[in-house]
């Protein structure tokens, strides 16, 4: 009998062996099919990349360059008109007025625009259309508004013909006096173009009898004409054709001191490939 419990309890113990053997195995082989799972990996913070500040950075551009000459021209002035345009430009910027004042100086002084100016009897005067007034205006300007159709002693405008009539002005005698822009910098953006400009302002004393003529001419640095610049008394080398290139050679010499004189800063901006004047600043050092 007893032999007997101890035979069945072996044979528990046995047959419990095998079970627990046969479950070790069984796990075993469905651990090692089951894909194995990599530790994630640490999560490293999103930062937003800190913005730089950079200098804005621009072309040197040559001012005797084709560029340069296109922006040249949409500033140059001519004698007669430069003080009313460049007092209308200090004061008020690019005003309808400065608008007009511009178009009226490049209609008289560009050979392609001289078709523009009609003669009539019944003003005594010459006078442009509004038409041929705006395609100067779009030619020349960024903004092309005019609300303003009236400048004093210069330009008048008939609500009833509806055209632009130019007051006469009479031949300069005496003393005479305008201001001259005389670009030294041109820099370009990618949507805009600067040039930078020394301003002198300029008498010239006109004396005329039956023998002969003399002409004196005083360049200042200063609108008020109280720092004489040079005194030139040959005019055979400065007339209006030749002027801008007469100051900018003695500028390059340093006959004048650039420490003194007026930089104005004008600003130009693409249209339909062609830069137009934008913009316009004063005393910029």
């Amino acid at each position: 009998m007893k032999n007997k419990v101890i035979t069945i309890v072996c044979s528990i113990l046995i047959i419990c062996a095998v079970i627990c053997f046969s479950y070790i195995i069984i796990n075993s082989m469905i651990k090692s099919k089951q894909p194995t799972q990599k530790e994630p990996e640490p999560t490293v913070p999103t930062t937003t990349p800190e913005i730089v500040d950079r200098e804005e950075r621009g072309k040197n551009i040559n001012v005797n360059s084709r560029i340069g000459v296109e922006l040249k021209e949409l500033i140059k002035y001519s004698d007669i008109y430069s003080n009313d345009i460049i007092d209308e430009l200090d004061e008020k910027g690019i005003s309808s007025k400065f608008k007009l004042l511009v178009s009226l100086d490049k209609i008289y002084r560009k050979q392609e625009y001289q078709e523009y100016l009609q003669y009539s009897e019944e003003y005594n005067s010459t006078y442009i259309t509004p038409e041929n007034m705006n395609k100067v205006i779009n030619s020349t300007f960024k903004d092309t508004s005019i609300t303003d159709k009236k400048v004093d002693e210069i330009l008048d405008f008939s609500d009833e013909s509806k055209v632009y009539i130019v007051i006469p002005r009479g031949f300069p005698t005496g003393t005479i006096g305008y201001t001259l822009e005389i670009p030294y910098q041109i820099t370009e953006y990618p949507d805009r173009a600067e040039l930078l400009a020394y301003r002198v302002y300029i008498t010239k004393n006109i004396e005329m009898n039956e023998a002969e003529s003399s002409v004196n001419i005083k360049l200042f640095y200063d609108k008020s004409k109280s720092i004489l610049a040079l005194n030139i008394e040959n005019d055979q080398e400065f007339n209006e054709n030749t002027q801008i290139d007469y100051i900018k050679s003695k500028i390059d010499d340093n006959v004048l001191d650039t420490k003194i004189l007026q930089t104005v800063k004008y600003t130009f901006t693409k249209v339909d490939s062609q830069y137009r004047l934008s913009g316009f600043e004063n005393n910029i050092k």
